[in-house]
């Protein structure tokens, strides 16, 4: 019973501490596609001044793989929108998986994951937050959605590509890199070899472009440390700098 106590009087201290440091709960929400899809989503507010950055997951994941960088970005007040694609996660309302989205390419379910990102950015801004201070972050397949989406679309604040490829499901950012406007982040660790040639050939196209390899091995958000999360953080509250 003691312990109960002490459990229960530890969560209270900290939930105060929070409230008191003005870190905001995430919370689920959905949002809705143009074609219909209803869309799970973790949304944290952020707090007065601070970004909100939205967070694309890789194939055959979910929004929770970014929890490492959304605590780390909640904890700075910032605000954060990450999603499960449709085919993946809660988004999945069906259960079929990505079987259900058929072959990728052109006029399949897979280009609409396009616009499903536009989607999010258009709830942020029925919630009151300004495309200005939206940052996109994409990891792997999620990277290169995010590139096509700001190929076509007008800037945001910061956009980082973790781990892209040159093509994942028929995604091809190539094309897409040397149209972005938004100051862009190229992240990738040498012993990902394919994210890591695809990155070089990127950034050859696009030299304005960042591109990091001084990072931690692995994929996607399997990067993601502390020290990575501060410095992407470091890198969109001023990017290009």
């Amino acid at each position: 019973m003691r312990r109960l106590v002490t459990l229960f009087t530890a969560v209270l201290l900290t939930a105060a501490t929070l409230r008191a440091a003005g870190v905001e709960k995430s919370r689920k929400v959905t949002f809705l596609t143009r074609d219909g899809k209803t869309l799970a989503a973790s949304y944290r507010k952020a707090a007065a001044g601070q970004p909100v950055v939205v967070l694309l997951h890789g194939l055959s994941s979910t929004k929770e793989e970014w929890l490492p960088l959304t605590d780390a970005l909640g904890k700075a007040g910032w605000g954060s929108l990450a999603y499960d694609a449709r085919g993946h996660g809660a988004s999945d309302r069906e259960k079929k998986g990505i079987a259900a989205l058929g072959s990728p390419g052109p006029g399949s379910p897979w280009e609409r994951m396009t616009d499903d990102l536009g989607a999010g950015l258009r709830f942020l801004e029925s919630q009151g937050v300004a495309r200005s201070s939206v940052a996109v972050i994409g990891a792997s397949l999620g990277a290169n959605v995010a590139a096509r989406y700001a190929a076509i679309s007008s800037p945001v604040k910061g956009l980082v590509l973790l781990s892209p490829g040159l093509n994942y499901m028929e995604f091809k950012p190539e094309t897409d890199i040397i149209q972005i406007k938004s100051p862009t982040l190229i992240v990738a660790s040498v012993d990902d070899k394919y994210a890591f040639q695809s990155s070089l050939r990127l950034q050859n196209l696009a030299p304005a472009d960042t591109l990091w390899t001084d990072v931690p091995p692995g994929h996607g958000v399997q990067m993601i440390t502390p020290d990575l999360a501060a410095r992407l953080m470091k890198w969109l509250s001023g990017p290009g700098q």
